[in-house]
């Protein structure tokens, strides 16, 4: 009895968890319009919040629904597009503008369940918001490795932390810059805005016939537009960003995504995705519709000019052409594919010897660069390994380090990026100034560990074991596992819409789980899975192993690499322009010298109730200490540290250094004074040498 009233409480807890963050994350981006607005601050992405949020109000849920898939995938260079081909000025967008459509139609349809309960009080309207037991879990274990990562960051910056500074970032969660403590926030956001596209959709679609309809129309016309986007592109280069790559077939087409590799991840879709739906498809029209759509997505991601995403859907193809000959039930699709090999065989060949040079000419040089480089690789030697291949095994390397490191929970969310420096034990130049990883499944595995990947794989096949007929999950999961294609070899879900995309479907998937599943305990899960075994011992052991080793992980993270206290502040920098020095200052004596004075001013916010502490140092190159002394202030204001060698000594020799210690750091977005990220120590004036 004790057992299962923990797990019911388990249940109680986690069947909210992912309403309460879409609810937190929209009411953040609805803050952030607010003041953007108040500011005289005007975007396209406010425009656009507030045409979903009001589409949401008064249309159909079913073409509100539309609508909002529709606009996701074209949302991130719209405004731009727009601008370009029509001549109309308009607003530009923030960052990660789809953020602004899930927010506002997710608090358009909260408010219309609110007034409908208010309305009819006897009926639970709120019931149909909550997420299924696993998406759940996702957002929790997404919460608690953000709050771990951020703690953790403040932890090795030496930079208080404070709720003050949370909320700020929260309500600017787009301008927060890689390196940033608080980073982390801006993926909490998205995953917790992911939570809310599953739980709209699937509870638009929950009780709707043809309910594939709904979210694979609007998403081949998006489809469409952007292959005729493309091909434009590609001829006249209007609308691509500052460095457009230009090849034989002409410019690298990126449809309405900020880069490449992310429009032809979102191709994949068009190009693969849609069998699913094409087969389970009735209607002759739009089975026609389907086909148009899936060859100008093929063209589209020949013009994105992304060889890898390329090469991966051949490889898809190929698989699934295999599969399909080997599959008893389909013996005449052998006879089909051997008479259409032969065809295209003998027509590729004709044209070949016809326009051998002509077709030649066509062929992208990035493609024949790449396939030179592989020619002449030798496997034996790393560098050029990873030459040919992009730079992309130095990238998977690190992150199996950081996996290696903290196997069960990960760096932390959203730590990848600023953390690549640190694990870049070869000194990979491109991963010196920091990177993401070019494969988004290696990078969850990094930040999030086992724990983090597991709950990931719970969430995405625990539709296939709730729904009886698996048939109809089938359009789904097709499209969900060609965008899972676009990220082995980028990172296409970086650009949170993509990832969004792949929320429509997931949301899809739970459409068809009985709303009477949705609330199931993992615990009922395992036993409807391996009835034979007895869960009521198993699980709660496996809990208490795991609790026990993440606890010890965690705990002991804060005392060794890369997370000791401080690492992150006491690095010696140049001072910044307005002259701000991090936690540790060094400045050469020249042969000669006897000493230093260091003119300083103190501002830090609270030093009366937090004295901060230094050491200021004379060392030579061996790093003995010649001469110290402690230092400790307590308010504002300017100072004049002076330290000379003792004794009326000089300078004799080189690589002799006087250095200024602190005992902390501080970050004003940390506090929420302000949007500054940076680690500051103290502001120091022209040094002196005496």
């Amino acid at each position: 009895m004790i057992y299962y009233s923990i797990f019911r409480c388990i249940k109680s807890a986690l069947s909210y968890i992912g309403l309460t963050a879409a609810l937190i994350a929209s009411l953040y981006i609805l803050l952030n319009n607010l003041d953007q607005v108040v500011s005289h601050l005007f975007y396209f992405s406010s425009f656009l919040f507030l045409l979903m949020f009001v589409v949401g109000l008064v249309a159909p849920r079913k073409a509100a629904l539309g609508i909002f898939v529709f606009l996701v995938p074209i949302a991130p260079t719209l405004s731009n597009q727009i601008t370009l081909y029509t001549g109309v000025p308009l607003w530009s967008s923030q960052a990660m503008v789809g953020f602004d459509l899930v927010a506002s139609y997710f608090l358009a349809i909260f408010c219309k369940y609110i007034l409908y309960s208010i309305a009819v009080p006897n009926v639970r309207g709120m019931a149909h918001l909550k997420a299924a037991w696993p998406v759940n879990l996702v957002i929790l274990i997404i919460s608690c490795s953000t709050l771990l990562a951020v703690t953790r960051n403040a932890w090795y910056s030496a930079a208080p932390l404070a709720i003050a500074g949370i909320n700020l970032s929260l309500m600017e969660a787009r301008g927060i810059a890689w390196f940033d403590d608080l980073r982390p926030l801006v993926d909490w956001m998205a995953y917790a805005l992911s939570g809310a596209t599953i739980i709209l959709v699937s509870s638009t679609l929950r009780a709707t016939h043809n309910r594939n309809q709904y979210i694979f129309r609007p998403i081949m016309a998006g489809l469409f537009l952007s292959g005729i986007l493309a091909i434009i592109q590609n001829r006249t280069g209007l609308g691509l960003n500052n460095s457009p790559i230009f090849d034989s077939l002409g410019y690298a087409a990126i449809g309405f995504q900020p880069d490449l590799h992310a429009f032809a991840a979102y191709t994949l879709l068009g190009a693969l995705g849609l069998w699913g739906y094409f087969s389970l498809c009735k209607g002759k029209v739009e089975k026609g519709f389907i086909f148009i759509v899936s060859i100008l997505s093929w063209i589209a991601l020949l013009l994105s000019y992304s060889r890898a995403t390329q090469l991966i859907a051949l490889i898809a193809v190929l698989i699934f052409i295999i599969f399909r000959v080997f599959d008893r039930k389909n013996k005449l699709f052998l006879v089909h594919v051997l008479i259409g090999a032969l065809v295209l065989m003998g027509i590729s060949t004709a044209l070949f010897f016809l326009y051998q040079n002509e077709l030649l000419a066509l062929i992208p040089q990035r493609n024949l660069i790449m396939f030179n480089d592989l020619a002449g690789m030798n496997l034996n030697n790393f560098a050029q390994i990873n030459a040919a291949l992009s730079e992309r095994p130095a990238f998977w390397l690190v992150a199996l380090r950081m996996w290696q490191s903290f196997p069960l929970f990960g760096v932390g969310q959203g730590d990848f990026y600023q953390l690549s420096p640190l694990f870049n034990f070869e000194n990979f130049p491109v991963l010196r100034g920091g990177e993401n990883t070019h494969n988004y499944f290696l990078q969850t595995l990094a930040e999030t560990g086992l724990v983090g990947v597991v709950t990931f794989m719970i969430a995405i096949i625990t539709p296939l074991f709730l729904v009886k007929d698996r048939r109809v999950l089938m359009p789904a999961a097709f499209a969900l596992f060609s965008l899972f294609l676009g990220n082995i070899y980028a990172h296409s879900f970086l650009v949170r819409e993509n990832l969004l995309l792949a929320a429509f479907f997931l949301g899809l998937m739970y459409s068809y789980v009985p709303l009477e599943k949705l609330a199931l305990s993992p615990y009922l899960f395992l036993r409807a899975w391996k009835p034979q075994l007895s869960w009521k011992w198993i699980a709660p052991i496996a809990g208490f192993v795991l609790l026990g080793l993440g606890t010890r992980e965690i705990y002991t993270s804060f005392s060794r690499f890369p997370f000791e206290y401080g690492s992150n502040c006491f690095v010696n920098k140049p001072l910044n322009e307005d002259r701000w020095s991090s936690g540790l200052y060094e400045i050469a004596l020249p042969i000669g010298s006897h000493g230093v004075q260091l003119p300083i001013r103190m501002d830090r916010p609270n030093i009366q109730n937090t004295p901060l502490s230094a050491t200021l140092e004379i060392v030579d190159s061996s790093n003995q200490v010649l001469a110290s002394q402690a230092l400790v202030w307590r308010k504002e204001g300017p100072y004049i540290l002076k330290i000379d060698l003792p004794n009326g000594g000089v300078v004799t020799g080189a690589g002799v250094k006087a250095s200024l210690r602190l005992s902390s750091c501080w970050t004003p977005r940390n506090l929420g004074i302000s949007m500054d990220g940076r680690r500051l120590g103290v502001l120091i004036d022209s040094p002196i040498i005496d």
